[in-house]
């Protein structure tokens, strides 16, 4: 397991992984989503940055979680 940058290619596994937590409401998963989007923008505007913890299998990536922070004060 390492941890990166957040790229696009997560985005569809980190909302599955989002749906599946129950603890979490549709309205708490939709904002997260958004959240993870403003992490792939990466414009000025956004102001989240976000690392993704992945682990290997076969070769291929499989994300495990994240962690956002914002750069904006």
């Amino acid at each position: 397991m390492y941890v990166r940058p957040i790229v696009p290619e997560d985005r569809e596994p980190l909302v599955s992984l989002l749906q599946r937590i129950e603890l979490f409401r549709p309205e708490e998963v939709t904002v997260a989503v958004e959240l993870i989007d403003g992490a792939l923008d990466r414009s000025a505007e956004s102001g989240y940055t976000a690392l993704v913890a992945v682990d290997v299998e076969g070769g291929k990536e499989r994300p495990l979680g994240y962690g956002k922070y914002t750069t904006s004060v």
